[in-house]
């Protein structure tokens, strides 16, 4: 379409029409038509946008949440149409009016537009614009119009100096409304505030807002406050840490409700990271402690998760820590080791199988961060406890999933014993997830123990096993771990271990194995050249031509056709096709097809 000829079919757009489907009894027509707001305000230009479109859309508002939240947000999508920040007012109309109804998501997508809107601004004349807005809409009848109102404050301090006090006064009225909703709000939006504040806000408003809401009787609102005491940490010295906030956290720690300090122990890496000096590390290994033994079982799990980064941060053994300006003396050193050591001998031994997993996999996953020598004398006797001790498969795996970590901190001889005596037993799991995981871990084995090991540990023979598993994932991943061991343990040692095992396999009697080894031979092709694959490989599968079970037959012909792409001319002529026609004479009408469509793309290289 030429740009002459725009403006004259834009005329020819019915605004109402086009806004049709937002009253249709299909909601799948009124959803539509919600995500094309934007579309039709670039069909019909700046003017048109402002005077018919804007003017409609408050018409059409009686629809479901989900539309409004598709209105609420092209609204935003709208800015860029409407000619100008001078013309703000026409779409600032309907999201003030969607900023006031009951639907929170309708709210939370509204006030992002708006924001969007703020953000964009550069007329200062707007500044009181917004503050207009905003004290008509903390006057909307649902508690969500105050909700927004909090929401939107940050935003509009920011650009509004002149307004901060007002703005400030109109927050704190907010925290001591009734309804715990809007004191929720205030929680959540004191984060952004406090990035803006100067020290003087800070101490004489956030500080005092911050303990009232930490002594909310309702969770939903205190819950907020341990992200609020993060913010506080990022502005405040060591010394108001220590004395204004830190205890405040050590409370949220030991709060009433699990989902408080579940909260808590999700930040553990930002509080580790913001507390400095020997003093506030004490601090942060206290609530490690605390929440390390807490009484509810999801909030032991994430504390053990989060275990590791917070160790990297403390323990001066990691080059991160010096990175973030956090130095530790030995004490710190000491009292972690001390405290933290013997809370995770007991956590393996957790009533809770999760936490006990969890616990499991943090031990290995320490050892980076531990020294050497802490390795050996705290984590291997952990260590060496599940792997004797634990009856639950699930368990023994949650470590040896990261048993790569501990190897890479001390010699293997420490815990090579106990990979054989486990290694086996997982590898016949009646769960197949453990079973095909078994399979993953054998490489990073093969690549970090000694050779030796590689045989005492039968991961070969463990390797072939699963080849003929019951479960298509795990002969899938067994077919994958020969490539990577093929890469790892080289072509040579593939010819000489490796293939005469897989020949051996192409002729059991249980079809599942011979069928697997047709994938397991496409599997290796990629790490074999074109003359190995044809000396090594092709005579394996070949005599497979005459196998009784159809659906090997005819993946033969596929698995050729694979091969093909790495062989010569001549060796395809001479071996795969004769191979092929034979197929094409098969009682079985998959086998011919298959077959058939091997030679005709092979044809046509």
């Amino acid at each position: 379409m030429s740009g002459a000829a725009e403006p004259a079919q834009e005329e020819n757009f019915s605004v109402p029409l086009l806004l049709g489907d937002l009253r249709s009894e299909v909601f799948e027509h009124k959803l539509g038509c919600a995500k094309r707001l934007s579309m039709i305000s670039l069909a019909i230009g700046p003017e048109r946008t402002r005077n018919e479109l804007l003017t409609l859309i408050s018409d059409f508002f009686d629809v479901e949440d989900e539309v409004l939240c598709v209105v609420a947000e092209e609204l935003g999508n709208i800015v860029p149409f409407i000619g100008g920040p001078q013309f703000y007012k026409y779409i600032l109309t309907p999201l003030e009016k969607l900023c006031t109804v009951e639907e929170i998501c309708v709210t939370e997508k509204s006030v992002a537009s708006i924001s969007l809107m703020i953000h964009q601004s550069t007329e200062p004349t707007l500044e009181a614009h917004f503050m207009d807005l905003l004290n008509r809409i903390q006057l909307g009848e649902w508690y969500t119009a105050k909700v927004s109102a909090c929401a939107l404050i940050p935003f509009i301090y920011k650009i509004y100096p002149i307004q901060r006090d007002e703005l400030i006064r109109m927050f704190n009225l907010h925290a001591q409304d009734a309804t715990p909703m809007i004191r929720q709000a205030v929680a959540k939006n004191l984060v952004p505030l406090i990035a803006l504040f100067e020290p003087p806000a800070i101490v004489a408003t956030a500080l005092p807002l911050m303990k009232k809401l930490a002594e909310d009787e309702l969770d939903v609102v205190r819950i907020n406050v341990a992200n609020v005491i993060i913010a506080l940490m990022k502005q405040l010295s060591p010394d108001d840490i220590s004395n204004s906030v830190i205890p405040s956290m050590k409370v949220l720690a030991g709060d009433k409700s699990w989902r408080v300090r579940q909260r808590v122990a999700s930040l553990m890496k930002d509080i580790c990271q913001l507390c400095k000096g020997d003093v506030l590390c004490n601090d942060a290994i206290n609530i490690i402690v605390r929440l390390l033994k807490d009484d509810e079982s999801e909030v032991r799990v994430l504390s053990i998760q989060q275990l590791p980064l917070a160790a990297a941060i403390i323990l001066p053994v990691q080059a991160s820590g010096a990175q973030q300006g956090i130095t530790t003396s030995p004490a710190v050193e000491s009292l972690f080791y001390k405290e933290i050591t013997p809370i995770l001998r007991n956590l393996i031994h957790d009533d809770i199988q999760r936490v006990r997993e969890a616990a499991a996999a943090t031990v290995a996953l320490l050892s980076p961060v531990y020294k050497k020598e802490k390795t050996v004398s705290e984590l291997i006797p952990i260590a060496k406890d599940v792997l004797q001790n634990e009856e639950t498969p699930e368990v023994r795996f949650a470590f040896l999933t990261k048993v790569d970590q501990l190897l890479s901190v001390i010699e293997s001889g420490a815990v090579s014993d106990l990979l054989r005596q486990h290694l086996e037993p997982l590898a016949t799991d009646r769960q197949w997830r453990i079973r095909q995981s078994v399979l993953l871990l054998i490489p990073i084995l093969a690549k970090i123990m000694p050779p030796d090991f590689f045989n005492t540990a039968n991961l070969l023979k463990i390797s072939l096993n699963l080849l003929g598993d019951s479960v298509f994932a795990v002969r899938e991943s067994a077919c994958s771990n020969l490539k990577e061991l093929t890469i790892i343990m080289g072509e040579q040692w593939a010819k000489t271990v490796l293939i005469p095992n897989i020949t051996k396999i192409a002729a059991e009697k249980n079809y599942l194995y011979r069928m697997t080894t047709l994938f397991a031979v496409q599997s290796l092709s990629t790490a074999f050249s074109g003359e190995d694959i044809e000396s090594n490989l092709l005579p394996i599968i070949n005599p497979l031509v005459r196998d009784n079970v159809p659906n090997i037959r005819f993946n033969l012909a596929r698995t050729l056709r694979h091969l093909a792409d790495k062989l010569s001319s001549d060796v395809i002529k001479t071996k795969i096709q004769p191979v092929l026609e034979h197929l094409l004479l098969d009682k079985d009408k998959d086998v011919k097809f298959f077959a058939q469509q091997a030679l005709q793309e092979l044809n046509q290289k």
